[in-house]
């Protein structure tokens, strides 16, 4: 007879249907990973500093770029008087009801796209997950890819 500490658990192999990384390599020199995900990081931060860097430096700029233009009459100072309505000149009272009507155009146009461009990726996601797990359950979303009613 066996003592219970003789005994072992079974091993039980789950497929979630997933893939596991670097699954399929069994000669990686040890700490490759490592050193992998240590540059991959490093490459991150680089990448946000050198946005954050550019924004930070814009806005050391914007006063030296607005500086010399005080209290002279430019260009500036036209777009200014457009932003103003009650200053605007009668040739130019359609400048800003033209712009807001096509963007208003632009961005209705946008959302259908969009929308029917999330359909279309819903349903193709959809089969794909069906094909690699035919038990997977549904999330609930709606096709256009909408909140489930019940959980707003």
């Amino acid at each position: 007879m066996t003592s219970p500490k003789d005994r072992q658990a079974p091993v039980v192999q789950v497929n979630t249907g997933e893939q596991q990384p670097f699954a399929g390599l069994k000669d990686v020199p040890p700490g490759l990973i490592f050193r992998l995900h240590i540059w991959s990081k490093a490459i991150d931060l680089a990448g946000l500093s050198v946005k954050w860097g550019a924004i930070a430096f814009c806005a050391y700029q914007l006063p030296k770029i607005i500086e010399p233009m005080a209290g002279k009459t430019t260009s500036a100072s036209f777009l200014l008087s457009m932003i103003q309505p009650d200053k605007i000149d009668s040739d130019f009272t359609w400048v800003w009801p033209t712009a807001t009507f096509l963007v208003g155009i632009w961005a209705a146009i946008e959302r259908i796209l969009r929308y029917r461009k999330v359909r279309y990726l819903t349903d193709r996601i959809s089969k794909l997950e069906q094909h690699i797990d035919p038990k997977r359950s549904s999330s609930g979303l709606a096709a256009s890819g909408a909140t489930h009613p019940r959980d707003e």
